[in-house]
């Protein structure tokens, strides 16, 4: 987690974009996850795949992923030639609950982000679940030109690890013993700002926008 969270704030401060970003195997858990959440608002360019498989992320963290993406319009991906893709996220093998509930929930939750920030919202559906249909990152079948596409593509969501495996320490540095609100400020990239203060937000300064997400999560979790 705190690996994760280190990298992240030198590619925020560095104001360095990444297109793929491979972080499968490494031990993440929720705080991590958060962490992804402030740092996909914010980064300058729009990431194409986040591989995030064999981690420990819970439910709460794949929550707070997918709000990021209905918060960042940069979503779907706009690739030149008219085509638009989703981006391309891995979140199998990790501790995620009830996952085809969760992308039920996630996929009416994300809309109502969209319909808040005043954007056209389609009948389709936010996330693609790449269910034998040919799907792959360069490619969504759900996606049509000049139409309806996907925010993002999930691989093999229902495939998560048993409930009984051991969590290993470096997974675990998010505090539950903490106010909610307090906790999620560790893992941003950077201090709240003053509202009065902070300009529009933009690829590299849309740190409110960030701070929206984390505190929309924060008040989830209290309730």
């Amino acid at each position: 987690d705190r690996g994760a969270h280190a990298i992240l704030r030198a590619l925020f401060y560095l104001k360095i974009g990444a297109r793929v970003v491979k972080l499968f195997k490494n031990n993440l858990g929720r705080a991590a996850a958060h962490a992804l959440m402030d740092w996909l608002v914010v980064t300058p360019i729009a990431v194409l795949e986040l591989h995030l498989s064999h981690n420990f992320i819970p439910r709460e963290g794949a929550v707070d992923i997918l709000k990021a993406i209905a918060y960042n319009t940069a979503y779907p991906i706009e690739t030149g030639r008219g085509r638009v893709l989703p981006l391309w996220l891995r979140l199998e093998q990790n501790m995620v609950v009830q996952p085809d509930e969760l992308v039920k929930g996630a996929d009416a939750q994300m809309k109502k982000i969209r319909e808040a920030s005043g954007q056209f919202v389609s009948s389709g559906p936010m996330l693609c679940e790449c269910k034998d249909t040919g799907c792959r990152s360069d490619f969504c079948s759900l996606a049509r030109p000049g139409g309806h596409c996907p925010l993002a593509q999930l691989t093999y969501l229902s495939h998560q690890r048993d409930a009984r495996v051991r969590i290993p320490a470096e997974a675990q540095a998010w505090q539950v013993t903490r106010e909610p609100k307090e906790e999620a400020a560790r893992w941003r990239m950077q201090p709240a700002v003053s509202r009065d203060t902070t300009p529009a937000a933009t690829p590299t300064n849309a740190s409110s926008l960030a701070v929206d997400v984390a505190q929309a999560d924060a008040g989830a979790a209290a309730a």
